[in-house]
């Protein structure tokens, strides 16, 4: 049997991601230069195993919180792979500013 544990915990990226997530914040910023104020949060959730405590799944959520000129935009993308989710939360960061 299994269980989703039903909340995101903050998540500490090892140095690869954390390389790949400022890579999408400078497309970010080369797109949009001047901003303002960005913050990138990440997020995991297990699901997990109630017989033997063991992780069977994993899920992510990249959350991108842009503050340009009076605009708080929020923009938060989830999934199994924390690559897939940062893209999808950068390429909404994108659309919603164009």
């Amino acid at each position: 049997m299994k269980t989703h544990n039903g909340e995101y915990q903050s998540f500490e990226p090892d140095q690869e991601i954390k390389a790949f997530i400022l890579q999408q914040v400078q497309d970010l910023e080369n797109g949009f230069g001047g901003f303002g104020n960005l913050a990138v949060f990440v997020e995991k959730e297990e699901v997990v195993s109630t017989e033997n405590k063991e992780v069977l799944d994993d899920s992510f959520a990249v959350t991108f919180v842009v503050e340009p000129d009076n605009l708080n935009l929020k923009v938060r993308a989830e999934g199994k792979d924390i690559y897939t989710a940062t893209i999808a939360a950068k390429e909404e960061v994108k659309k919603r500013m164009s």
